[in-house]
């Protein structure tokens, strides 16, 4: 399971990160209206808001093992004696940044077609 919450983090990673740059590209040309301008401070607000809370989330994988940071596990916390234990290692710095970046560019993959769209539908009328 951790293994493709791991794939699925690298794959919003890579189409966010095409998608975040369609949208960069289309607003610096001003191809963007007032209402697509709004949608995407909407979609960056909406972004920080999901990165925030992947960056710390927490979830069960069993009854004694914790894991925090959602897709890319950052820590891992087991149950010992009544006590969690903190397993952590030099790839949870990147894992938090990864989370953060997977929340951060989720909303990016919906809109970018979206404005995709809009844009083509403006141009045929």
């Amino acid at each position: 399971m951790v293994i493709s919450l791991t794939i699925l983090g690298v794959v919003v990673l890579l189409v966010g990160g095409v998608a975040a740059r369609y949208l960069f590209r289309t607003l610096q040309k001003g191809r963007l209206g007032l209402y697509w301008l709004t949608a995407e401070v909407v979609a960056l607000l909406g972004g920080l808001g999901l990165g925030a809370v992947l960056f710390t989330l927490r979830y069960h994988y069993s009854p004694t093992i914790r894991i925090i940071g959602f897709p890319f596990p950052a820590a891992f916390l087991e149950l010992h004696s009544g006590y969690w234990d903190d397993y952590g290692g030099p790839l949870t710095l990147p894992a938090m940044l990864g989370n953060f970046l997977v929340g951060l560019l989720a909303p990016q993959i919906i809109l970018a077609p979206l404005v995709w769209i809009g844009w083509r539908r403006s141009r045929e009328v």
